[in-house]
């Protein structure tokens, strides 16, 4: 507001201050008009007494009584040209002149103050006199004019106005410069000789100056009067203006609505505060009312929703960074209050879940206890997570299950080939191992002896023979009917044909019952191999499978490891 009342006041100070200027610089030129008329007047009427008074001879420049030297001067003489142009006058220039003028007046020697008169007897032959005219003939038409005269030559007029005057006789152009107090007029009086006349012009200079001082003292009273008028309306209307306005400001920022305008008085801005005021005491107690009502609501919707909460049967909890901030029943029943376990238990339960993925199972451990959770995380906005941690443990265990029957045997309870296959990529795919096959001998006629379960016992007993001593970087599986499989991780044949042979024996010493109150014996063929460097599985079974197919050539129960 106030920058605009500034700039306001600023521009009707400018537009008051070119309308000074625009009129003053109108006043001037009129007045320069005036004066240049009046200059005008003035040539002519000192044009015309001079006139008249050499009309009638009351000036006479080539009377007896000047003194001065007679000269006569021959056209045809080469001498007498020398001679005049010695005086600094032009031969030509005085022919010419003396053809259209009684006589002619020059400057003898260029010196202002030496002149010479000359006049025309014969053809060719002229007549001159030296005259000096500054004293008398000034005087005279200083008299004459009743101004300081005196004659001058112009060297350089180029410097000065000039102005033309009509009269009868027709026209005349003269030379005039205006000086501080003073006007000087040039009239002609020869084509070489000007009759300068000094007029006081201090009637004009003193209307230019008193112009001048009044438009300064004007414009000093216009800045007065615009000061005193901002003053005015800062003191009594734009200081409490902007003293509302601050306040208001700051009611805004803050959002405060306690703030009052402190602006005391009878006026109508006064007014305009008390109202403001009034209108704040208002809002304020409306606003204190709605809040106290939607207090209620938001408390009441807050118990509906932690019950809500609270009856889901998956643990929740809002995390701000790595801070809990707050959770559920069933978090409470899984894992107790998280605030009362120890820096260490927080850290560590805390951990695997800041650095799980989405959808990932983890676990979380606490009091010795291990379970498992899915963990769904979703943004609420400002920092914060909602993090809904499923139990999957159990799933975890029938995933296990499912995952270990399908690699396991379910009458020895060893691998299966794809276990075998699967043990072998996870654990010796970068070692050297070595393979046994073992083949039950006759194995069919057992069970079509004694039968299939008598068959399926002694698979299962030929399984616990193999497994006595196993070693955890060992693997060992039925690799289909009375046949199985042994994967050692060893680089040396002799080990690899001790341990078969150890089995061998162990399975030859080992009486199975027939089921009718008797017993019989079981031999097994085996075949193995050490796996070569660059070679695959497949290349070392099939090598081991050949040393078997050997054992069994030469008549089974023994065993060839090559």
């Amino acid at each position: 507001m106030k920058r605009r009342l500034l700039g306001l006041m600023f521009g009707i100070g400018l537009l008051l201050f070119g309308i000074l200027i625009a009129f003053s610089f109108q006043s001037l030129q009129k007045y320069d008009r005036l004066e240049n008329l009046a200059i005008q007047g003035e040539a002519l009427r000192s044009l015309y007494l001079i006139k008249e008074f050499w009309d009638e001879r009351k000036l006479s420049l080539a009377t007896p009584e000047e003194s001065g030297t007679s000269l006569l001067l021959d056209r045809t003489k080469p001498e007498d040209e020398r001679r005049l142009q010695a005086m600094g006058i032009d031969f030509s220039w005085l022919e010419k002149r003396l053809e259209h003028e009684t006589f002619a007046l020059f400057p003898l020697y260029h010196d202002p103050r030496r002149w010479s008169i000359w006049i025309k007897e014969s053809k060719g032959i002229y007549r001159g006199k030296e005259v000096r005219l500054e004293a008398r003939a000034e005087k005279r038409f200083s008299d004459l004019l009743q101004k300081g005269v005196k004659f001058t030559l112009l060297e350089d007029s180029s410097k000065l106005s000039s102005a033309k005057l009509f009269f009868e006789e027709g026209e005349l152009s003269y030379l005039f410069q205006k000086g501080v107090s003073f006007v000087d007029i040039y009239l002609p009086f020869t084509p070489d000789l000007y009759l300068q006349v000094t007029l006081d012009r201090g009637f004009y200079s003193m209307m230019r100056t008193d112009w001048r001082m009044s438009l300064f003292y004007l414009f000093l009273s216009l800045s007065a009067i615009l000061a005193l008028f901002y003053l005015f309306l800062e003191r009594l209307i734009l200081s409490k203006i902007s003293h509302i306005s601050a306040k208001v400001r700051q009611i805004e920022e803050t959002h405060d609505l306690s703030l009052r305008i402190d602006l005391q008085g009878g006026d109508e801005l006064g007014e305009l505060a008390a109202w403001i005021n009034g209108m704040l005491k208002e809002i304020e107690r409306f606003q204190q009312r709605e809040l106290s009502k939607r207090e209620i609501l938001l408390e009441n919707e807050r118990r509906f929703l932690q019950k809500i909460i609270d009856s889901w049967n998956h643990a929740l909890l809002v995390m701000e960074g790595e801070k809990i901030l707050k959770t559920n029943d069933a978090f409470k029943r899984l894992f107790g209050e998280f605030d009362a376990l120890s820096p260490r238990e927080r850290e560590s339960f805390l951990r695997p879940l800041l650095e799980a993925k989405p959808q990932e199972s983890i676990p979380l451990c606490l009091e010795n206890q291990c379970l498992f959770f899915r963990v769904d995380s979703h943004y609420l906005g400002e920092g914060q997570r909602l993090l809904t941690l499923t139990d999957v443990s159990r799933l975890n265990e029938q995933l296990q299950t499912l995952q270990d029957s399908a690699m396991r045997d379910p009458l020895t309870g060893l691998l299966n080939r794809h276990g075998v296959l699967q043990f072998i990529q996870e654990h010796l795919e970068k070692e050297r191992f070595g393979v046994l096959i073992f083949d039950l001998d006759h194995f069919k006629k057992i069970n079509d002896t004694y039968g299939h379960p008598i068959g399926d016992e002694v698979l299962r007993g030929f399984g616990l023979i193999l497994s006595e001593g196993q070693r955890s970087e060992d693997a060992i599986g039925r690799w289909g009917g009375e046949e199985f499989i042994l994967v050692l991780s060893t680089q040396e044949s002799s080990v690899l044909h001790s341990i078969a042979e150890r089995v061998r024996q162990r399975l030859k010493a080992t009486a199975f019952s027939d089921g009718r109150q008797g017993t019989f014996g079981v031999s097994v063929s085996i075949g193995g191999a050490i796996l070569r460097e660059g070679e695959s599985f497949e290349g070392v079974y099939e090598r081991a499978d050949k040393n078997l197919y050997q054992a069994k050539a030469l008549g089974r129960d023994q065993s060839i490891v090559i």
